[in-house]
């Protein structure tokens, strides 16, 4: 915790494989050079992608999902169409860290149709739009709130 000030401006490639502390989240707007976010489904996405810096320029989000598809695809979706509620006389790209968004991963969902039908229409279509490849796996593991409502 003590290092990472030291090292988070010359980071790549940072993976979360649990929900960070608000110390280290704080710290997160020092990740100026941050190319790969990798988080897993324990992470609180919101927070994580909230403090990254506007000027980041991350270029692959890899997301593990467990049951919070809906959820997940309605937070990135809001996070790289620019609002057109807010007083932004920028509507030509999204501001902030996902500005620069190529790739969007996901190894751990259902195949293209069914992530479609679960909740993720939006999210694929507006990373169709914006030219946001995205890699969808087929792990048997990926379950699915609705199936419970």
């Amino acid at each position: 915790m003590r290092a990472f000030p030291s090292v988070a401006p010359s980071l790549v490639r940072l993976s979360l494989q649990h929900r960070p502390s608000p110390a280290l989240v704080a710290h997160f707007a020092l990740l100026a050079r941050l190319e790969h976010l990798e988080c897993h489904f324990a992470v609180d996405l919101a927070q994580v992608l909230d403090a990254l810096p506007s000027t980041a320029r991350l270029r692959t989000l890899e997301l593990e999902l467990d049951y919070n598809l809906a959820d997940v695809a309605a937070l990135v979706v809001a996070r790289l169409v620019p609002s057109s509620s807010s007083s932004s006389c920028s509507t030509s790209s999204a501001p902030g860290p996902l500005a620069h968004l190529e790739r969007l991963r996901i190894p751990r969902a259902p195949r293209a149709a069914e992530f479609r039908e679960f909740g993720g229409a939006a999210l694929l279509d507006v990373c169709r739009e914006r030219g946001v490849e995205v890699e969808v796996g087929e792990t048997v593991a990926w379950r699915t709130r609705l199936f419970a409502d």
